[in-house]
């Protein structure tokens, strides 16, 4: 919906998650606010400099936002503490205010609350494309916290998941939920609560240059396009490769023509 609201935040936020999610939440609400602030304070040249301003500053974001505190200036200070804390190359990823409300407010078992985190792992993951095409040790590292796989180490080895090693690094209460069972249930109620298509097959050409389909392996793609559309997204990046494919070959012709003939 155009009215949505979304606060976007640093994907080492939802660390601990599982122990203290409210904690978790508040962070995160801090933090969207407090940069909200920053941004509106450079585009207008507005310097806030006593806990009267501080205050005025919340309501203006948090009118934005349709949301409101109870004290200001500990969502002020919190959000400038973390705001001024987070690295530069940091990944993102967004939840909606009414969820965030959601969970603040409202009792949510540990399950739930896992496939919350795994819907905010994957929103982390897109790099500005409109589908994910992630690994599962990747997006429990992200459920986790992480920018980084727990499986970057092991890059020369073929996993298979759930590998121990991975496991171990993973919070302690997010292990239990790193099982193939669990995964079915995360990938299920994905698709049911929070909308991605997850496809088995995807469209591809083969070496004869035909459209055809292939069977996803181990890369799992997530995307909340609807099918339609995300057949047609990969499509178009096959043509695009196919296509780089008949230049490079083009390419590498004409340079050993140029080789020879000198």
């Amino acid at each position: 919906m155009k009215n949505e609201k979304f606060f976007n935040f640093p994907i080492n936020l939802i660390d601990g998650f599982l122990d203290d999610s409210n904690s978790c939440l508040y962070n995160i609400y801090s933090f969207s606010i407090y940069k909200h602030i920053m941004e509106y304070n450079f585009k207008d040249g507005f310097e806030w400099v006593n806990s009267a301003d501080e205050e005025k500053a919340i309501e203006i974001a948090e009118s934005f936002f349709e949301v409101n505190s109870m004290n200001k200036i500990s969502t002020y200070n919190k959000g400038e503490e973390i705001f001024n804390s987070v690295q530069s190359n940091q990944p993102y990823s967004r939840i909606k205010t009414a969820v965030l409300v959601d969970f603040f407010k409202n009792p949510k078992t540990e399950f739930e609350k896992v496939v919350l985190l795994a819907h905010l792992a994957l929103l982390s993951t897109n790099k500005e494309k409109s589908y994910s095409k992630v690994d599962k040790n990747f997006i429990y590292s992200r459920m986790n916290g992480l920018s980084k796989s727990l499986a970057r180490e092991y890059v020369d080895e073929k996993l298979i998941f759930p590998d121990p090693r991975i496991k171990e690094q993973l919070h302690p209460k997010l292990q239990k939920y790193f099982t193939k069972r669990y995964w079915d249930r995360i990938k299920e109620e994905l698709s049911e609560r929070w909308y991605w298509f997850i496809p088995k097959e995807i469209p591809a050409y083969d070496k004869d240059g035909n459209l055809t389909i292939k069977t996803i392996r181990r890369i799992n793609y997530f995307t909340q396009l609807s099918q339609e559309k995300f057949y047609s997204v990969i499509i178009k990046e096959e043509e695009k490769k196919k296509e780089k494919k008949n230049t490079d070959v083009l390419r590498s012709i004409i340079e050993n023509y140029n080789k020879n003939n000198k």
